[in-house]
């Protein structure tokens, strides 16, 4: 038999967690729906001009499970320099879908000023451009996505454990 006494830390947590809950399901969708700097159709060259500074992603769009995007290179370079814009592969990308579109991750990197660029994608074929498929940068906001994503994974953790925990308690105890 659980004392009561643990009613007193079970159904705070549950609670606690009630309020938190809603409010990391909103901040996770304002991380992903924020942030857009630029999106422009997958394409071989085309100049991109990016207003935004500091980290930056290069993401994949497209209709889910596309392969529009697999084995490309790609490279930017700045046009007022012609210095090439260092890509990072990302170790773990993040991706986001929809009902009917996905985003993946691809690099990270970062821009100084903003200006015009040129992006080269190798390894596409001759087809005709589809504009399902889009190449979106966005603003680097992966650490704190993941941190949302880790908040609202422990607020659902902690209102079913509080809840469950003190209904058991509850019910034991009368």
């Amino acid at each position: 038999m659980i004392s009561i006494q643990w009613l007193w830390l079970t159904l705070p947590i549950g609670l606690i967690s009630l309020v938190v809950l809603p409010m990391s399901i909103f901040r996770l969708i304002k991380e992903i729906r924020s942030g857009l700097v630029l999106s422009v159709p997958l394409k071989a060259e085309q100049e991109l001009s990016i207003e935004a500074t500091g980290a930056l992603l290069l993401n994949a769009e497209g209709p889910i499970l596309t392969r529009a995007f697999s084995g490309l290179d790609y490279r930017i370079m700045s046009l007022s320099g012609q210095s090439n814009i260092p890509l990072e592969r990302i170790r773990v990308p993040l991706t986001t879908s929809g009902l009917a579109r996905s985003r993946l991750s691809l690099r990270t990197f970062n821009i100084e000023q903003p200006g015009r660029y040129h992006l080269s994608v190798t390894g596409l074929d001759h087809s005709p451009v589809d504009n399902r498929n889009q190449l979106v940068i966005t603003q680097n906001r992966q650490g704190r996505t993941i941190c949302t994503i880790l908040v609202l994974v422990f607020s659902i953790l902690g209102l079913a454990g509080g809840l469950v925990l003190s209904s058991i308690i509850f019910l034991e105890n009368s």
